[in-house]
């Protein structure tokens, strides 16, 4: 009777080891696949963005990047105005649509004080094309920092 215990216990297990492997390689495909596949999964879901940037994974949306972006202030009419100058390059293998830049001026303790949106010159890029971009805020806020650049998304504001 002991040897059938043991025999029934030794089949159970590896039914039990079977089972664990199944359910490995779904978990395993479910992560890969969230990873692999997380641009269309951002697109239909863009709160997830913020938990694979927090994961150290990036997700790159539009398909663009910023290079060589920086600031400079300089007088108009006697106004001190602030004007943001960089390129924007395509890192697909196709040609992307440019959406409209998003730019936010941030004061000393992080807090937006202002923004505005300014349209590229071209707007589309083939693949590994670059284009400048400049832009000027006549007046700034006094407590304006730094400034964000970003692409807007559809419905967003300054």
């Amino acid at each position: 009777m002991s040897n059938r215990i043991e025999a029934e216990a030794a089949i159970e297990r590896r039914a039990w080891d079977g089972r664990t492997l199944v359910a490995l390689a779904l978990l395993v495909a479910v992560v890969g696949g969230a990873v692999l596949f997380r641009l269309p999964i951002v697109a239909a879901a863009p709160g997830l963005a913020s938990l694979y940037r927090h994961l150290g994974l990036d997700v790159n949306r539009t398909g663009l990047a910023f290079d060589d972006v920086h600031t400079l202030r300089d007088v108009a009419a006697g106004a001190t105005g602030l004007v943001v100058e960089g390129t924007i390059r395509n890192v697909t293998d196709g040609t992307v649509e440019v959406p409209p830049l998003r730019l936010v001026l941030i004061d000393g303790a992080g807090e937006r004080v202002g923004g505005w949106q300014a349209e590229p010159d071209k707007r589309r890029l083939e693949a590994g094309a670059t284009q400048k971009f400049r832009t000027r805020l006549a007046t700034p806020p006094d407590p304006a920092r730094k400034v964000s650049v970003s692409f807007a998304l559809p419905g967003t504001k300054g």
